[in-house]
């Protein structure tokens, strides 16, 4: 959404250029609401990213539980260890 509307504030941009009485009140009408939608943008794709990286250790430690309890049986779980372990 945020680059669509870049996109459409660029274009928009192109085309006030050769009014010479609109160059300096689009900008200022343009560049708050891309701020603001940029900050947004930036805002829930960290929030995003958290919710990813705590779904991961959730699912680590669900696949640590069953690596400890079926250790010996199968080695479907063979890269699952405690969490926040690191392997390599």
């Amino acid at each position: 959404m945020f680059l669509s509307l870049l996109s459409a504030a660029l274009i928009g941009q192109g085309f006030v250029s050769s009014c010479g009485y609109l160059t300096k009140p689009y900008p200022g009408a343009v560049l708050p609401t891309l701020v603001i939608t940029g900050l947004l943008t930036f805002a829930g794709l960290v929030e995003n990213m958290v919710e990813n990286s705590l779904g991961l250790k959730r699912i680590q430690r669900i696949r640590a539980y069953y690596h400890r309890r079926f250790a010996g049986e199968q080695d479907f779980f063979v890269d699952a260890g405690p969490v926040g372990a690191t392997h390599g």
